[in-house]
């Protein structure tokens, strides 16, 4: 048994059907929405706004509040042990609110970001900061002393996601060039490298680079590592690609599957993974073709999802409820205008996962 799947829950078995999964709330709001995360308590969920603001929804009222306006677009949200929120800008600015809704402050560090922060992470038990970019470091920190930031380097071009290990002894990191690396969260010293580099494209055309490692996850249990992007190129400056993640084996390194969408034609690329308590992988999608919800067994012979959720429009970010019975969806479109192919604004949708019937307040 590696450290990892040690002092871990094992999967559980509620016995939820994803085949059930229903629309249980809908939020439109004036401006596209690019990012969103649930509060730690499941009561509240937050999201950032093409309009540079922050707000937050009160889930059982509905009732909606602006926490802040900012300098910048926020690409990047962790909800906080305190009941703050940690928020990540695109000029690699790091802020925190309150959770009483007091205004938002700079999180002070040794050594910041120096350009767009592309993911923050809380470890599950509330002790580690984890924030990474386009300056291609991953900064970690203990949240009670942000100013004593290590730098973790190595990653040789952009990192888009960071994601702490069931255990939160090691955290991993994926860049552009498909490098998935680990790392000891208390000493910060650099461990294997897992190869996700069928994610990432190059384009001789136009002199470009694409794709890789946008999103990770792991199994409750710590057994599995997903590692989500682009696996087809068709056209990556127009951004169609075909969507895949990766399926690695923690213990061994070695690479199990390439899960795939279950429409083989649709283009688009993977904005959201997490694994539910019972062990399936849900992955969220969003680009040309649309917004998509795929459920996959982990554990079966089969590439292909055993269930697909088509969304009413292309789908941004993606957060699972804390008690894993509830999906929040950012959608880059709103309302429909009638007669017209446009959308206003953003949404947030939640989908209640097996119709259980909880989730509607």
């Amino acid at each position: 048994m590696s450290d990892e799947t040690k002092d871990v829950p094992p999967a559980k078995n509620s016995g939820v059907d994803p085949k059930r999964t229903t629309l249980a709330k809908e939020w439109y709001f004036s401006s596209p929405l690019i990012t969103c995360r649930w509060d730690r308590t499941g009561r509240s969920v937050y999201a950032a706004a093409m309009d540079r603001t922050l707000q937050r929804w009160d889930y059982g009222s509905d009732a909606r509040t602006t926490l802040a306006r900012l300098d910048s677009w926020a690409g990047a949200l962790a909800p906080l042990a305190d009941g703050g929120l940690l928020t990540g800008t695109y000029r690699g600015e790091l802020f925190v609110t309150g959770s009483d809704g007091e205004p938002i402050r700079p999180l002070r560090t040794q050594t910041g970001h120096t350009a767009w922060i592309r993911s923050a992470e809380v470890s599950s038990d509330g002790r580690w900061i984890a924030t990474t970019g386009n300056d291609r470091i991953v900064r970690v920190c203990p949240a009670a002393e942000p100013a004593d930031a290590r730098a973790l380097m190595g990653h040789e071009d952009e990192v888009y996601a960071v994601c702490f290990s069931p255990n939160n002894q090691h955290l991993v990191s994926g860049d552009l060039l498909g490098a998935v690396r680990t790392w000891d969260v208390q000493t910060g010293g650099a461990g294997r490298v897992f190869d996700a580099s069928q994610l990432h494209h190059y384009d001789p055309a136009y002199r470009a680079r694409f794709g890789g490692a946008r999103r990770l996850a792991f199994s409750p249990d710590g057994r599995w590592l997903a590692c989500g992007g682009p696996g087809e190129n068709i056209f990556s400056m127009a951004g169609e690609f075909k969507p895949a993640v990766l399926l690695f084996d923690w213990e061994s390194g070695d690479q199990k599957a390439v899960l795939k969408a279950s429409d083989a034609s649709y283009q688009g690329n993977i904005c959201g993974l997490a694994f539910h308590p019972d062990g399936f992988l849900i992955g969220v999608g969003g680009g040309k073709s649309g917004g998509r919800i795929w459920f996959w067994d982990v554990d079966a012979d089969s590439a292909l999802p055993f269930h697909t959720l088509v969304l009413p429009t292309t789908a941004k970010d993606f957060d699972l409820h804390p008690e894993g019975d509830r999906l929040l969806i950012a959608h880059y479109d709103g309302k429909p205008v009638r007669d017209v192919k446009e959308h206003i604004g953003g949404a947030l949708r939640v989908y209640l996962i097996g119709n259980t019937g909880r989730g509607k307040s």
